[in-house]
């Protein structure tokens, strides 16, 4: 059974990241869109039933109200996450819509989104921890133009 999670903010932007070392966590699911982000080692991450294996590099999406959890023994990896209100970055007319929700490594380095992950994870992190002047507006933009461009490479194919 998952719990419902409510993130507690410092403020009313709802955006959070962390990183964790040798992270697992019980099942849950909550309202914001979840990056989960393999910094280092390894780790498998089971998101509505469907179980993926993630190693260095990899990136995990998270819909708001999936179900998620990691419980891998002996874990030996360093998580990062970006939570967020998913009515930061899109619409009802521009919904955030993927082809997958796992991207690794190596298609992220194939599709030139690698170091652009890297840099998303980064700059989150200095513009929450320093809050400088018009923080929320540049956080929002680096997260609205990061997705915009994952939704580029692998977007959804529709039958006609």
């Amino acid at each position: 059974m998952a719990v419902q999670e409510i993130r507690q903010y410092q403020n009313d932007f709802e955006v959070w990241h962390s990183a964790y070392l040798n992270m697992t966590f019980l099942a849950h699911q909550h309202t914001e869109v979840e990056l989960i982000w393999v910094r280092d080692g390894s780790s498998v991450i089971t998101v509505n039933n469907q179980v993926f294996s993630l190693k260095k590099g990899d990136l995990l999406l998270c819909q708001s109200g999936s179900v998620h959890y990691s419980d891998t023994d002996a874990a030996k990896n360093i998580l990062e996450f970006i939570l967020f209100n998913p009515d930061l970055v899109q619409s009802r007319r521009a919904p955030l819509v993927l082809e997958t929700q796992h991207f690794t490594v190596k298609t992220l380095k194939e599709k030139g989104m690698l170091e652009q992950t890297e840099t998303l994870f980064s700059e989150i992190s200095m513009e929450l921890s320093a809050q400088a002047e018009f923080y929320e507006k540049v956080v929002q933009n680096s997260l609205k133009t990061y997705l915009y461009k994952l939704q580029r490479h692998f977007p959804v194919v529709r039958d006609p």
